[in-house]
């Protein structure tokens, strides 16, 4: 059996509409707001990433988080994986990985729902891996640890 999968709901999907319409992510990145949104929907308490562009761009994040939080979510903490362990070197996985994912959202023209149609047709071959947790509440965003005033 390979590795788990969340689940990827209806809501995850409107949020990530929502960071990517008028939003910081922009609409070539919809890869990017799909990542975000599905770990708030599913109440991931980190979020893991390379993607210092983006995601955990601290600028950018303040504005995901604000957005994530007025669809009811909590954000989770983003961040790279140095960010939590020592003694990390650059891998030539990761780059493969980014190359991967870039492909794949360019076969469906950057589409949030076209890509989510292809993510809910992949899950139905493997209902096995799938998994899903309760969403946690938004905390507000007086209590958001980056929230600025």
């Amino acid at each position: 059996m390979g590795g788990l999968l969340l689940a990827l709901s209806d809501k995850a999907v409107s949020v990530a509409e929502g960071v990517v319409g008028g939003g910081p992510i922009p609409r070539e990145a919809a890869a990017d707001a799909l990542h975000i949104a599905i770990a708030a929907a599913d109440g991931i308490d980190y979020l893991l990433t390379w993607n210092c562009k983006r995601l955990t761009n601290a600028s950018l994040r303040v504005r995901i988080a604000a957005l994530l939080e007025d669809a009811g979510s909590a954000c989770p903490v983003i961040c790279t994986p140095e960010e939590l362990m020592e003694d990390m070197e650059a891998d030539p996985i990761i780059e493969e990985v980014r190359r991967i994912r870039q492909e794949y959202v360019e076969r469906f023209g950057h589409d949030l729902r076209a890509i989510a149609a292809d993510l809910r047709r992949r899950e139905q071959q493997h209902p096995e891996r799938l998994v899903s947790f309760p969403p946690k509440p938004a905390r507000g965003k007086k209590t958001a640890w980056w929230a600025c005033s």
